[in-house]
């Protein structure tokens, strides 16, 4: 479902360990998805079933799917975040990855970008899963994400 250079990308990010994770809970993590109204055939099922947030390297830590309820409650209800976004990482820095279940595009949400993003002029960082992690990938593999974030870009 990945293009090579995603693929490779993510397994070279991998560790042997996590791997076998997520070889063993293929289906609870699926359940998890499909709990939150991710189905089996989108690209952030295939990611987190495939792959797991630990193999992305780069601008932010994603959240493990069992978390991934708990961050967008937050999303929702404290910053206002409409209610089709799944947040894909806690507030790390100044900002949020958010996926749009409607469209499947991934959004990098900093502070002051909510009003923005509620009505619906705010620009994706990818229109997809697989864009969204060509744009990580892209983005190198700084050694503290939150305090790269902190930084600026």
């Amino acid at each position: 479902m990945f293009p090579q250079d995603i693929v490779k990308w993510l397994r070279s990010n991998q560790i042997a360990s996590y791997a076998a994770h997520l070889a063993a809970s293929k289906e609870s993590v699926s359940s998890e998805l499909r709990g939150l109204g991710v189905e089996a055939e989108t690209e952030l099922a295939h990611f987190y079933v495939h792959y797991g947030p630990c193999s992305v390297k780069g601008w932010y830590e994603l959240d493990e799917v069992d978390t991934i309820a708990d961050s967008t409650k937050y999303a929702h209800t404290e910053l206002g975040v409409p209610e089709n976004f799944l947040a894909l990482s806690g507030v790390e820095g100044q900002g949020i990855i958010l996926y749009d279940t409607k469209s499947g595009a991934v959004f990098d949400v900093e502070y002051g970008q909510f009003e923005q993003l509620r009505a619906g002029v705010l620009c994706p960082v990818a229109s997809s899963v697989v864009g969204y992690l060509r744009w990580c990938m892209d983005k190198g593999s700084p050694p503290n994400k939150s305090l790269e974030r902190t930084r600026g870009r």
